[in-house]
Protein backbone atom coordinates (compact mmCIF):
# COMPACT_ATOMS: atom_id res chain seq x y z
CA UNK A 1 0.00 0.00 0.00
CA UNK A 2 2.84 2.24 0.04
CA UNK A 3 2.49 3.01 -3.32
CA UNK A 4 -0.65 4.41 -3.66
CA UNK A 5 -0.17 6.14 0.09
CA UNK A 6 2.82 8.46 -2.07
CA UNK A 7 0.29 9.12 -4.91
CA UNK A 8 -0.77 12.95 -5.19
CA UNK A 9 -4.45 12.69 -4.54
CA UNK A 10 -3.65 11.49 -0.91
CA UNK A 11 -1.04 14.00 0.08
CA UNK A 12 -1.33 14.63 3.10
CA UNK A 13 -3.21 12.13 4.62
CA UNK A 14 -1.53 10.33 7.73
CA UNK A 15 -0.90 6.53 7.89
CA UNK A 16 -3.79 5.80 10.07
CA UNK A 17 -6.52 7.80 8.26
CA UNK A 18 -5.07 5.93 4.98
CA UNK A 19 -5.45 2.43 6.85
CA UNK A 20 -9.04 3.36 7.26
CA UNK A 21 -9.49 4.59 3.73
CA UNK A 22 -8.64 0.69 2.81
CA UNK A 23 -10.06 -1.52 5.78
CA UNK A 24 -13.65 0.20 4.16
CA UNK A 25 -13.25 -0.78 1.15
CA UNK A 26 -13.08 2.54 -0.68
CA UNK A 27 -9.95 0.59 -2.84
CA UNK A 28 -9.72 -1.94 -5.11
CA UNK A 29 -6.98 -3.90 -7.04
CA UNK A 30 -7.24 -5.11 -10.55
CA UNK A 31 -3.62 -6.73 -11.95
CA UNK A 32 -3.26 -6.81 -15.74
CA UNK A 33 -1.05 -8.98 -18.19
CA UNK A 34 1.21 -7.30 -21.39
CA UNK A 35 -0.96 -5.37 -24.05
CA UNK A 36 -3.88 -6.09 -21.96
CA UNK A 37 -6.60 -3.11 -22.27
CA UNK A 38 -7.29 -1.46 -19.10
CA UNK A 39 -9.43 1.19 -20.72
CA UNK A 40 -11.00 0.74 -24.03
CA UNK A 41 -11.52 3.96 -26.49
CA UNK A 42 -15.55 4.91 -26.44
CA UNK A 43 -16.00 3.03 -23.04
CA UNK A 44 -17.79 4.64 -20.37
CA UNK A 45 -15.32 5.73 -17.37
CA UNK A 46 -16.65 5.22 -14.19
CA UNK A 47 -13.70 4.68 -12.23
CA UNK A 48 -9.79 7.09 -11.33
CA UNK A 49 -6.99 4.64 -12.09
CA UNK A 50 -4.23 4.92 -9.96
CA UNK A 51 -0.99 2.73 -11.42
CA UNK A 52 0.49 0.56 -8.22
CA UNK A 53 2.76 -0.69 -10.48
CA UNK A 54 4.07 -1.57 -14.40
CA UNK A 55 3.41 0.77 -17.31
CA UNK A 56 0.44 1.73 -18.77
CA UNK A 57 0.26 3.02 -22.65
CA UNK A 58 -2.39 5.81 -23.61
CA UNK A 59 -3.45 5.82 -27.11
CA UNK A 60 -5.68 7.41 -30.05
CA UNK A 61 -6.62 4.70 -32.14
CA UNK A 62 -7.93 5.52 -35.57
CA UNK A 63 -10.52 3.70 -37.77
CA UNK A 64 -7.89 2.90 -40.24
CA UNK A 65 -6.04 0.91 -37.61
CA UNK A 66 -2.84 3.48 -36.93
CA UNK A 67 -2.79 4.45 -33.77
CA UNK A 68 -1.01 7.63 -31.87
CA UNK A 69 0.82 7.66 -28.88
CA UNK A 70 0.09 9.96 -26.51
CA UNK A 71 1.87 9.48 -23.58
CA UNK A 72 2.97 6.41 -20.82
CA UNK A 73 1.52 6.25 -17.73
CA UNK A 74 3.58 4.96 -14.65
CA UNK A 75 3.98 3.82 -10.96
CA UNK A 76 1.69 7.11 -9.34
CA UNK A 77 0.56 8.45 -11.88
CA UNK A 78 -3.59 8.40 -12.50
CA UNK A 79 -5.77 8.28 -15.09
CA UNK A 80 -9.75 8.80 -15.58
CA UNK A 81 -9.85 11.69 -13.11
CA UNK A 82 -11.29 13.89 -15.43
CA UNK A 83 -13.82 12.14 -17.08
CA UNK A 84 -15.80 11.05 -13.90
CA UNK A 85 -18.17 14.25 -13.44
CA UNK A 86 -18.32 15.12 -16.76
CA UNK A 87 -21.39 15.02 -19.19
CA UNK A 88 -19.20 13.30 -21.69
CA UNK A 89 -17.94 10.44 -19.61
CA UNK A 90 -16.65 8.27 -22.47
CA UNK A 91 -12.94 7.94 -22.99
CA UNK A 92 -11.53 9.52 -25.88
CA UNK A 93 -8.44 7.26 -25.83
CA UNK A 94 -7.08 3.64 -25.46
CA UNK A 95 -5.48 2.42 -22.34
CA UNK A 96 -3.02 -0.72 -22.34
CA UNK A 97 -0.78 -2.21 -20.19
CA UNK A 98 3.10 -2.15 -21.72
CA UNK A 99 3.86 -4.97 -19.56
CA UNK A 100 2.23 -6.74 -16.02
CA UNK A 101 0.93 -3.95 -14.07
CA UNK A 102 -1.38 -3.06 -11.07
CA UNK A 103 -3.85 -0.66 -10.52
CA UNK A 104 -6.22 0.58 -8.34
CA UNK A 105 -9.71 1.58 -8.95
CA UNK A 106 -11.78 3.99 -7.01
CA UNK A 107 -15.28 4.61 -8.14
CA UNK A 108 -17.10 7.86 -8.53
CA UNK A 109 -19.41 7.00 -5.56
CA UNK A 110 -16.78 6.29 -3.21
CA UNK A 111 -14.67 9.35 -4.68
CA UNK A 112 -17.62 11.85 -3.34
CA UNK A 113 -17.28 10.21 0.29
CA UNK A 114 -13.79 10.58 0.24
CA UNK A 115 -13.85 14.38 -0.82
CA UNK A 116 -16.85 14.49 1.59
CA UNK A 117 -14.59 12.88 4.75
CA UNK A 118 -11.04 14.56 3.68
CA UNK A 119 -11.68 17.94 2.08
CA UNK A 120 -7.86 17.60 1.49
CA UNK A 121 -8.45 14.62 -1.24
CA UNK A 122 -10.50 16.73 -3.05
CA UNK A 123 -7.87 19.83 -2.88
CA UNK A 124 -5.53 17.33 -3.99
CA UNK A 125 -8.00 16.01 -6.85
CA UNK A 126 -8.57 19.26 -8.28
CA UNK A 127 -4.93 19.98 -8.34
CA UNK A 128 -3.88 16.56 -10.28
CA UNK A 129 -7.02 17.37 -12.53
CA UNK A 130 -5.28 21.09 -13.48
CA UNK A 131 -1.90 19.11 -13.98
CA UNK A 132 -3.32 16.73 -16.46
CA UNK A 133 -5.36 19.88 -18.47
CA UNK A 134 -1.61 21.13 -18.73
CA UNK A 135 -0.21 18.28 -19.88
CA UNK A 136 -2.85 18.50 -22.39
CA UNK A 137 -2.33 21.47 -23.70
CA UNK A 138 1.44 21.07 -24.29
CA UNK A 139 0.60 17.53 -26.54
CA UNK A 140 -1.62 19.63 -28.99
CA UNK A 141 0.46 22.91 -28.88
CA UNK A 142 3.26 19.86 -30.13
CA UNK A 143 0.91 18.28 -32.75
CA UNK A 144 -0.27 21.93 -33.99
CA UNK A 145 3.57 21.97 -35.75
CA UNK A 146 3.47 21.87 -39.72
CA UNK A 147 6.94 19.73 -40.05
CA UNK A 148 8.50 16.91 -39.18
CA UNK A 149 11.52 18.98 -38.39
CA UNK A 150 9.78 21.50 -36.19
CA UNK A 151 8.46 18.19 -33.91
CA UNK A 152 11.95 17.20 -33.59
CA UNK A 153 12.93 20.47 -32.45
CA UNK A 154 10.18 20.80 -29.72
CA UNK A 155 10.81 17.10 -28.57
CA UNK A 156 14.57 17.79 -28.64
CA UNK A 157 14.69 21.47 -26.67
CA UNK A 158 12.34 20.12 -24.50
CA UNK A 159 14.93 17.43 -23.43
CA UNK A 160 17.37 19.99 -23.15
CA UNK A 161 14.94 21.85 -21.15
CA UNK A 162 14.19 19.60 -18.68
CA UNK A 163 17.15 18.50 -17.92
CA UNK A 164 19.18 21.74 -18.17
CA UNK A 165 22.01 20.33 -20.23
CA UNK A 166 22.75 19.63 -23.92
CA UNK A 167 22.98 16.02 -23.83
CA UNK A 168 20.15 13.64 -22.64
CA UNK A 169 18.87 10.29 -22.56
CA UNK A 170 15.02 10.36 -24.09
CA UNK A 171 13.08 7.47 -22.24
CA UNK A 172 11.83 5.93 -25.31
CA UNK A 173 12.40 3.94 -28.26
CA UNK A 174 12.69 6.08 -31.97
CA UNK A 175 9.32 3.86 -32.67
CA UNK A 176 8.03 5.17 -30.05
CA UNK A 177 9.38 8.60 -30.90
CA UNK A 178 7.66 8.24 -34.22
CA UNK A 179 4.45 7.97 -32.61
CA UNK A 180 4.32 10.77 -30.40
CA UNK A 181 4.36 12.79 -32.83
CA UNK A 182 2.42 10.84 -35.57
CA UNK A 183 4.72 10.36 -38.11
CA UNK A 184 5.88 6.95 -39.74
CA UNK A 185 9.42 6.05 -38.19
CA UNK A 186 11.40 6.06 -41.49
CA UNK A 187 10.60 9.71 -42.24
CA UNK A 188 11.18 10.69 -38.29
CA UNK A 189 15.07 8.58 -39.12
CA UNK A 190 15.55 10.72 -42.22
CA UNK A 191 15.07 14.29 -40.70
CA UNK A 192 17.33 12.72 -37.68
CA UNK A 193 20.01 11.84 -39.75
CA UNK A 194 19.93 15.29 -41.87
CA UNK A 195 19.95 17.23 -38.60
CA UNK A 196 23.13 15.13 -37.55
CA UNK A 197 24.62 15.41 -40.75
CA UNK A 198 24.10 19.20 -40.56
CA UNK A 199 25.97 19.31 -37.54
CA UNK A 200 22.87 20.50 -35.35
CA UNK A 201 22.68 17.25 -33.64
CA UNK A 202 24.68 14.45 -32.34
CA UNK A 203 23.20 10.47 -31.19
CA UNK A 204 23.85 7.29 -30.23
CA UNK A 205 20.51 5.37 -29.96
CA UNK A 206 18.53 7.26 -27.13
CA UNK A 207 21.11 9.44 -26.33
CA UNK A 208 21.53 12.85 -27.88
CA UNK A 209 23.41 15.83 -27.74
CA UNK A 210 22.47 19.59 -29.16
CA UNK A 211 25.25 20.65 -30.89
CA UNK A 212 23.84 23.70 -32.72
CA UNK A 213 21.30 25.19 -30.31
CA UNK A 214 20.25 28.22 -31.96
CA UNK A 215 20.03 26.36 -35.38
CA UNK A 216 17.82 24.14 -33.65
CA UNK A 217 15.36 26.74 -32.19
CA UNK A 218 15.67 28.26 -35.60
CA UNK A 219 13.76 25.42 -37.08
CA UNK A 220 11.41 25.47 -34.12
CA UNK A 221 10.48 29.56 -34.89
CA UNK A 222 10.81 29.64 -39.05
Amino acid sequence: MKKIRKNQIFYNIDDNEFQKIIEKGYITLKKYSKDETVVAQKSVVSYMGIIKSGTLLIEKLFPDGNSSSVMDLHEGDTFGEALLFGEVNKSPVNISSENESEVYFISKENLLILFKEYPSILQNYLLVISNRMMQLNNKIKYLSLDSIEKKVAELLLNGYIKNEKLEFKLPFSREKMAKIMTVKRPSLSRVLSKMKEDGIIDYNQNTFRILDLKSLKDILNN
